[in-house]
C-alpha cells in the first residue's frame, strides 16, 4: 500500500477533471488500462532513452530503489520490512548495509 500525500492527491483530481472519461490512471494509445507487460516495455523505452539499457531495467528495480531510498533516510530497518511487505528481514537488510553514513552522528565528540 502507498500513502499518497496532498500534492499527489491533488494532481490525481486535477487528471480527473482534465480527462472526465478517462477510466484509469494509466491507460495506453488504445484507452485500455496498461497492462504489466506494457508498463514493462515503457520502462525499457525509457532505460533506453536515458542510456541505461546495459542495466537490463526491470519495474521490480522500483522497490529496490524505495528500499535504498528509506535505508539512505534512516528509516528503521523493522518499517522497511513491513513496508515492502517482507516476511524474512534478511530481505531487508540489503537495502541498509549500503547506507554509507548509517553510523555518522552515532556518538558524540
Amino acid at each position: 500500500m502507498q500513502p499518497l500525500t496532498g500534492s499527489e492527491l491533488r494532481a490525481l483530481r486535477q487528471l480527473r477533471r482534465d480527462n472526465p472519461h478517462a477510466a484509469h490512471v494509466w491507460m495506453s494509445e488504445r484507452g485500455a488500462p496498461v497492462s504489466a507487460a506494457g508498463f514493462r516495455k515503457m520502462l525499457a523505452r525509457t532505460a533506453t532513452e536515458a542510456r541505461l539499457e546495459a542495466l537490463a531495467v526491470h519495474p521490480h528495480m522500483l522497490r529496490h530503489g524505495c528500499g535504498y531510498k528509506l535505508a539512505n533516510d534512516r528509516i528503521d530497518t523493522r518499517t522497511i520490512q513491513a513496508y515492502l511487505g517482507h516476511a524474512n528481514i534478511q530481505h531487508t537488510v540489503r537495502y541498509t548495509t549500503l547506507a554509507a553514513d548509517r553510523f555518522q552522528g552515532l556518538w558524540r565528540d
